[in-house]
């Protein structure tokens, strides 16, 4: 009840990180994963697909952010075996906006790849590129969507709610509809 009442007040309490990561070869496709770590049904269920994507902490940096999300769910093997690619992150990111998911603001960033990479996580699995039209199709974690909704069309007004979050404020009242 926190959440959806944070969400009718437009009142955002934590704080996360989405990238969307291509890579220089297919400029156009995007990274996702299949989600093993979902145990809150309203934002998904194990095995949707997500971005790579976490909670910060207001006081981090973005490239702190950005790194802990990418160490978490896409380089888990080389952060433990201390070779995490750092240079892929730039010094003083910006987001390229940022969206409301449920009561998360969420800042967005867009990482180019230069190099193949073996993905590792204990969070997300089967990590695969995808065209934003594939991604449509799929079964994905909310917010994933309408962050690809807001990248295409260039509505990058910052912060937007999501439609995910319009849904969630229907729920209550679909429910004593239905």
């Amino acid at each position: 009840h926190r959440i959806l009442h944070n969400i009718r007040l437009g009142v955002t309490k934590r704080v996360g990180i989405a990238v969307l990561i291509s890579s220089s070869e297919s400029p156009n496709k995007f990274l996702l994963g299949q989600d093993e770590s979902l145990i809150n049904n309203k934002l998904g269920e194990k095995g949707d697909w997500s971005l790579p994507m976490g909670y910060t902490r207001q006081q981090d940096s973005f490239a702190n952010g950005i790194k802990r999300a990418l160490q978490q769910e896409v380089f888990a093997n080389e952060t433990i075996e201390n070779k995490f690619p750092k240079n892929i992150i730039p010094s003083d990111p910006q987001p390229i906006f940022c969206i409301n998911i449920a009561d998360i603001k969420v800042y967005v960033f867009k990482l180019e790849l230069t190099k193949n990479y073996i993905f590792s996580s204990f969070k997300l699995k089967k990590h695969h590129y995808f065209y934003p039209s594939e991604v449509q199709k799929l079964k994905t974690r909310g917010g994933v969507i309408d962050i690809f909704k807001m990248y295409l069309t260039g509505s990058l007004q910052t912060p937007c709610n999501s439609d995910f979050n319009q849904n969630l404020c229907l729920l209550p009242l679909k429910a004593k509809i239905g």
